[in-house]
């Protein structure tokens, strides 16, 4: 939790971190579960961003993980994206061009 009078920490996760954080236990999981308490954590991302997480979650590797979860992949991107609703218009490190 931030102190009181401080701003919260303004971070920009990597797919890759998003993944495992929704899927597994683990530091990742943390920085979103700080999300969600709204104080120490403030999250952003790129429309680029989250099309390359849904992108990612689709691969065959993470369906049964998924799946145990009764979840579906439009179900995580969703609950994401509500998380990060301050979307950056344009991603300065994204060398996919």
């Amino acid at each position: 939790m931030a102190a009181s009078g401080t701003q919260p920490l303004r971070l920009v996760l990597d797919t890759n971190i998003v993944v495992a954080g929704l899927l597994w236990n683990g530091p990742p999981r943390r920085l979103i579960e700080l999300a969600i308490d709204g104080e120490a954590v403030e999250l952003f991302s790129s429309a680029v961003l989250l099309d390359e997480l849904a992108h990612t979650l689709g691969y065959t590797k993470f369906a049964a993980r998924i799946e145990s979860f009764g979840t579906s992949i439009a179900a995580l991107v969703t609950q994401y994206t509500a998380l990060v609703p301050r979307v950056v218009a344009n991603d300065a490190d994204d060398r996919s061009e």
